[in-house]
């Protein structure tokens, strides 16, 4: 997988067939997206690309929010997703000016002039642009112009419960750990540095290893 953080400085793709957002833990509905992108794109003779953000657009709208908990880092993203098969990844800076446009500003200028999509793979329910004011009809509208194809996937669901990523965080907070691997679709994991802690767990029986 190559990561691209620049727009003006992409490929010249054969058919980019892509997907936007988040992908905040890489779950089994985002792994999907991805089997079907990259499914499309060989049969295209293209490209599967995700165009994803960073810092997280929620971090940028509300600085002084602090009731995120994201369950990546950027950099354990980027490797889920080269584990899932993508082949490139535009990692977009998201700041107030993005955060700004308006739907049909974000079509023409991001996903057409910019990334150079020609087909794109959305949720049911994606929104996008100023407000999250854009919608699956706004992208329905350019492709009846000719701009790209539009494909759009339903909810993925586990057990009747459509799989996001605000339910695996939720699930991880009330410690139901099994029901978050099961979202996932793999075990949580998380990286960082072993520093030194209090040495209580070993005087408990339990030796622990405190992660910063």
């Amino acid at each position: 997988m190559k990561v691209h953080y620049d727009l003006n400085n992409l490929p010249d793709w054969n058919h980019a067939v892509l997907t936007q957002g988040t992908f905040d833990g890489v779950h089994l509905g985002h792994r999907q997206l991805i089997k079907r992108i990259n499914s499309i794109a060989k049969k295209e003779g293209g490209q599967s690309v995700v165009l994803t953000y960073f810092p997280h657009p929620r971090l940028v709208l509300n600085p002084h929010n602090n009731s995120l908990k994201l369950l990546n880092t950027l950099n354990e993203k980027i490797a889920l997703l080269r584990e899932a098969g993508i082949q490139h990844l535009i990692v977009l800076e998201f700041n107030k000016e993005l955060a700004g446009l308006r739907a049909k500003r974000f079509i023409e200028e991001i996903l057409i002039d910019k990334s150079g999509a020609k087909t794109l793979i959305v949720g049911y329910d994606h929104r996008f642009g100023r407000n999250r004011a854009g919608s699956v009809a706004d992208l329905r509208d350019y492709e009846s112009k000719g701009k790209f194809k539009v494909v759009e996937i339903e909810a993925q669901m586990l057990k009747d419960m459509a799989i996001s990523s605000t339910k695996i965080r939720t699930a991880l907070h009330e410690g139901a750990v099994d029901q978050a691997k099961g979202l996932l679709g793999s075990d949580y994991s998380l990286t960082g540095k072993v520093v030194e802690g209090k040495k209580i767990g070993r005087e408990m029986g339990f030796p622990t290893a405190n992660i910063s």
